[in-house]
């Protein structure tokens, strides 16, 4: 094909076709083909030398790549060691950028900033993770992970559904390496109870924990205790469920058994368990409470205080949310016994923090922030002080009212629990109207919640009843 040759080509072969041999190579002994030749030899040679230098600089870059990632993640492994977490972030985001398809990276960045509650950054390593690991999505450890990170968004639809996929992928998984793989089907189903539970599928969520702790138990009895610490945030979990059932009784045996093995666990590893033994403290004084044992309560609340404060000063954004929920509680067991100074000392403490964390991150802190909000209306309502509890109420009521626009079940109880107390104010301050109208919605709300579980949330019925009732009689409708 002469289309495919050169000009000098076409013009030789032209003059072949006419017989004129002698002309065709004149052509080319004008264009010195030998000449050319051995420039394109000796440029070969020059390009193989290129290839072999770069094939040579490429694997030393590779050598330093692999050396420098092993040491960011170790600096930013000591860095959190020493509580040191914005270096840590720093050491992270380096590593990304060395690397943004290294998986392993980006799955241990992703873990850190879930623990720094920097959920949007963590989803989106987490969704690379994903991708890079399975065109399809299908990575059942990734999958957990991202619907935990999207329960504590309370996008509950898009959590249950990567749970459920993770779960059913581990689970045909495990019929062929149980050993292997049923540690990840436990794991998945905790957190599946932890968003069961925030839907108030309370059932189903003891089955989920009961299932997990099954395997957990059954594992360990070949394997030397090393899930003990699963055993125990499973515990952990159990007591929460059932206190919120108002089963105190089973919550205190599952407590009382969280903090025998926490506390063995802190003597061994304090930086690791002393944290979570003092979350399973405040479990403890918050039954104790429950028990009418306030001082003991109180007590037990300290104690989890005095393990946490330390913690805030080198890691406030993992740690001041938990201190002013300890101070919440501490704040509305004072105001229980009537020490309404302490309650006011703890409680505007506590606000004080929040406000600080929403202007960080509204979405994570401001269902806190109501929870205090509601406590200091029911302080400044005990002290006769009307004007500054509506305030604090009306301020709480509005915070829950949008969250319950996104996340109903997760929010519409905490909005009755407002609208029945704010209710309860306005009767006071004779705006029968107005307080009529907070009882019947906080009343339509409860109803709700106790067709589907009526032993929890009937007594909440009642409480709106009676105070609707008092409300009705002082507005003179007797019927």
């Amino acid at each position: 094909n002469l289309d495919d040759v050169s000009a000098d080509y076409q013009k030789a072969f032209r003059c072949f076709q006419r017989g004129a041999l002698d002309s065709a190579l004149l052509i080319f002994k004008a264009i010195e083909l030998e000449r050319a030749a051995e420039n394109i030899v000796s440029e070969q040679g020059r390009t193989q030398v290129l290839r072999d230098e770069y094939i040579r600089r490429d694997s030393e870059k590779n050598k330093r790549k692999r050396e420098t990632n092993d040491a960011l993640r170790f600096k930013a492994q000591l860095h959190q060691t020493q509580f040191e977490y914005d270096r840590a972030g720093e050491a992270f985001d380096l590593l990304i950028r060395l690397d943004s398809n290294n998986v392993s990276n980006l799955d241990v960045y992703a873990y850190y900033l879930t623990n720094q509650k920097q959920t949007d950054k963590a989803i989106i390593l987490y969704r690379r993770c994903l991708l890079l690991t399975d065109p399809k999505g299908l990575n059942p450890a990734f999958l957990n992970n991202l619907g935990y990170l999207h329960k504590i968004r309370n996008e509950s639809v898009t959590a249950k559904k990567m749970f459920e996929t993770a779960l059913e992928i581990n689970r045909n998984l495990a019929k062929s390496n149980p050993k292997i793989i049923l540690p990840f089907v436990a794991q998945t189903l905790n957190n599946l109870a932890l968003l069961q539970f925030q839907n108030n599928e309370f059932s189903d969520a003891e089955t989920s924990y009961m299932e997990a702790m099954e395997i957990y138990k059954n594992l360990g009895e070949d394997s030397s205790n090393i899930f003990l610490p699963d055993e125990a945030l499973l515990l952990h979990n159990l007591t929460i469920l059932h206190m919120t059932q108002h089963e105190f009784a089973k919550a205190e045996k599952y407590c009382q058994q969280a903090v025998e093995i926490r506390k063995n666990l802190a003597n061994i590893n304090p930086q690791i368990y002393l944290p979570l033994l003092a979350g399973t403290l405040q479990n403890l004084a918050i039954l104790k409470s429950k028990e009418n044992r306030l001082s003991v309560a109180d007590s037990f609340y300290r104690e989890s205080l005095v393990i946490y404060r330390p913690l805030a000063k080198k890691n406030p954004q993992a740690y001041l949310p938990i201190i002013a929920q300890a101070l919440n509680n501490l704040g509305r067991l004072s105001l229980d016994v009537k020490n309404l100074r302490a309650a006011d000392t703890m409680l505007n403490e506590a606000l004080e923090i929040c406000r600080g964390l929403v202007n960080q991150n509204p979405n994570d802190y401001l269902p806190i922030m109501a929870m205090v909000l509601h406590n200091l209306g029911n302080l400044h309502f005990e002290k006769h002080e009307l004007l500054t509890a509506e305030r604090d109420y009306i301020e709480a009521l509005n915070i829950r009212r949008n969250f319950s626009k996104i996340d109903s079940l997760a929010y519409l109880l905490d909005l009755s629990e407002t609208l029945n107390n704010l209710a309860c104010l306005r009767k006071e301050k004779k705006e029968f109207s107005s307080a009529a109208d907070g009882f019947q919605e906080a009343l339509d709300i409860r109803r709700f919640f106790a067709k589907t579980n009526p032993n929890t949330f009937l007594p909440l019925v009642a409480e709106t009843l009676y105070n609707y009732s008092n409300l009705r009689k002082n507005m003179r409708e007797y019927s």
